[in-house]
């Protein structure tokens, strides 16, 4: 966590974005898909791009990219009525609901579950500003996950939002609509657009180039609208990835497969380690948020004097109680928490250990136990 945390700093273009989704992120919350999604104010909705590292069908990734197909309206309607918690989805049981089969491409390539959260604007709960789907191929998400991904979620929004701003900088969008365009055969390039498009792989503004080949940022940003239409190119990145070769900065199929057996390698090395700590990660989880409804519970009482009654509940914390003149909340920033086993958190007032007791009763929902299944209380 800590590494993650010291490393989204770095993080500024979209190829060290996958770099960081694959590494950092990898060792929290293992995914082999993720489809990140941010508001384009331009569009007025989200735009969506995948990251994979495995193969996926053209079909299945436009199901995956495009904002107005169904899976992806489902998704973010879904983490919406959740009250921006994290939601599981269910291929199977959504493929069952629908008339026909919009899912198809996806169940063929193995994916039964994803994991959506996102983040909304403050008070607008339906107002996404990014949002975020995890799956991996034959894989179905823990609730460690859940917790997980809750958890990193301020690092994964801002960082690739930060990713979609400084690509904007230097002209790709990332916009990704998932459906393929029609692209005609590469023109021949003159010297000087190829003498541009090795500045575009370093990642040079059109200032930057300018400054370079010593002409006007203009006169770059023609050279590349023209690059971008000889090429048959979206934007920057695909009129790289166009004109890359094997000797062009470009990878060989073996090179490839060993930078997939080292990632073989990692994850096997590294996966049990992760596993075998999840179950400390969510007591830790559970402790932090029981800290954080005690610090809610006593703003509470400043401002009005008293804690919550039992009948009221720690929904008194986010809705204003009747006859409460005094209240000043909403004291959390979302939704109550439910504990990492997803069962709410018992609150009585008075309480039998102090002026308030509120607790979890751990994995097993029972009272006593031991390791992960000990109840987890505030006093």
């Amino acid at each position: 966590m800590v590494r993650l945390m010291e490393s989204v700093s770095a993080v500024r273009r979209r190829y060290q974005f996958f770099v960081w989704l694959q590494n950092h992120l990898q060792s929290l919350l293992p995914h082999q898909i993720a489809v990140c999604g941010s508001y384009q104010r331009n569009r007025r909705e989200l735009s969506f791009e995948v990251f994979n590292s495995v193969v996926l069908s053209p079909e299945a990734l436009a199901q995956l990219s495009d904002p107005h197909a169904l899976l992806l309206r489902t998704a973010t309607a879904a983490w919406v009525r959740s009250r921006g918690q994290p939601v599981v989805l269910a291929l199977q049981t959504l493929a069952q609901q629908a008339d026909d089969q919009p899912f198809q491409a996806l169940l063929d390539a193995g994916i039964t579950e994803l994991l959506a959260h996102g983040v909304a604007r403050p008070q607008r709960p339906a107002e996404l500003e990014s949002f975020f789907l995890l799956a991996t191929p034959q894989r179905r998400i823990s609730p460690a996950h859940t917790v997980s991904i809750d958890m990193l979620m301020p690092y994964l929004h801002s960082t690739y939002l930060r990713v979609q701003a400084t690509e904007m900088e230097v002209g790709d969008t990332g916009v990704r609509t998932g459906a393929p365009r029609p692209t005609a055969p590469p023109a021949a390039l003159t010297d000087r657009e190829r003498q541009v498009l090795a500045h575009v792989r370093e990642g040079k503004s059109n200032q930057q180039i300018g400054d370079a080949m010593g002409i006007s940022p203009l006169t770059v940003k023609n050279h590349v609208q023209k690059l971008l239409r000889k090429l048959g190119a979206a934007n920057r990145a695909q009129a790289v990835a166009k004109t890359s070769s094997a000797i062009e900065r470009g990878f060989t199929l073996l090179e490839l497969l060993v930078v997939m057996v080292i990632i073989g390698l990692l994850a096997g090395y590294v996966g049990p380690k992760v596993f075998a700590n999840i179950g400390k990660s969510e007591v830790k989880v559970a402790r932090a948020q029981i800290d954080a409804l005690q610090k809610a519970l006593e703003q509470y009482r400043v401002d009005t004097g008293r804690y919550p009654s039992t009948q009221q509940g720690l929904q008194a914390l986010v809705v204003k109680p009747a006859n409460e003149a005094r209240w000043g909340g909403p004291y959390l920033m979302k939704a109550v928490p439910r504990d990492p086993w997803h069962a709410d958190y018992q609150y009585r007032q008075p309480g039998e250990h102090g002026d308030y007791d509120l607790l979890s009763l751990g994995r097993d929902g029972r009272p006593g136990g031991e390791g992960e299944n000990a109840d987890l209380t505030s006093w």
